[in-house]
């Protein structure tokens, strides 16, 4: 079921406080331009019914009647961004029982509110940054993943970096405006651009030793303390 069906059924459930039948959202649903099957708008109704946004108050009876549950704003596309990664990452870190079902049903909202914009622009800076995400869960190990997420966020961001990474002359730190993340050949590259260069290099993930955000106090390209010790 995807987002714009949950929107159709929301609007159809704001607009009353009276029970909704399968037949009157099917009816509703015509009236919009929408021809979808009564079989079909019984199996939405059921979904989402089990997401906790709707509730039959006559489960044995005939017709069976919903009911809204909740009737929230939308959510937007900064929230659902905002929930995304406790979806992800924190859920196994919680007690299941943390998970009720506004939760479960706002979890969801979130993951097709995203699904929606990759599919709208798919070159979009959040299509990438989701992408991007997605390609570090499934291929980099901590704590590389870490340091990928730190570089996505800020490409995202558009935001300058510190990077520490062995080069050929050793270890270097210097002041970065990251440019994209490539995966090729089972290995991530940073497109990173220097503040103080003139075109675009590319970093191997596997060489980055640290990542940190930009601060007024950091002199830009400044080599590292390793190197100016032995200096």
């Amino acid at each position: 079921m995807d987002y714009s069906k949950y929107k159709l059924f929301e609007s159809m459930f704001s607009r009353t406080s009276e029970p909704l039948t399968v037949k009157y959202c099917t009816y509703e649903a015509a009236n919009r331009g929408l021809l979808i099957h009564e079989r079909s708008v019984d199996r939405y109704l059921h979904y989402i019914e089990e997401h906790g946004a709707i509730e039959c108050i006559n489960p044995d009876g005939k017709p069976r009647q919903y009911k809204w549950i909740n009737n929230d704003s939308t959510m937007t596309e900064e929230e659902a961004l905002l929930i995304y990664p406790y979806i992800k990452h924190g859920g196994n870190n919680m007690p299941k029982k943390a998970f009720g079902r506004s939760s479960i049903k706002k979890a969801e909202q979130a993951l097709q509110i995203l699904e929606d914009i990759k599919m709208k622009n798919p070159h979009g800076k959040v299509a990438k940054w989701l992408t991007n995400d997605e390609l570090i869960d499934d291929c980099v190990e901590l704590p590389q993943a870490a340091l990928a997420r730190a570089f996505n966020n800020a490409l995202f961001d558009n935001v300058e970096l510190v990077i520490t990474h062995n080069s050929d002359s050793g270890e270097v730190s210097e002041v970065v405006e990251p440019d994209a993340m490539v995966y090729l050949n089972g290995e991530f590259r940073l497109k990173i651009n220097p503040v103080n260069g003139f075109k675009i290099s590319t970093i191997k993930l596997d060489d980055v030793l640290q990542i940190d955000m930009v601060t007024h106090d950091h002199p830009p390209s400044c080599p590292s303390p390793q190197l100016q010790r032995a200096a």
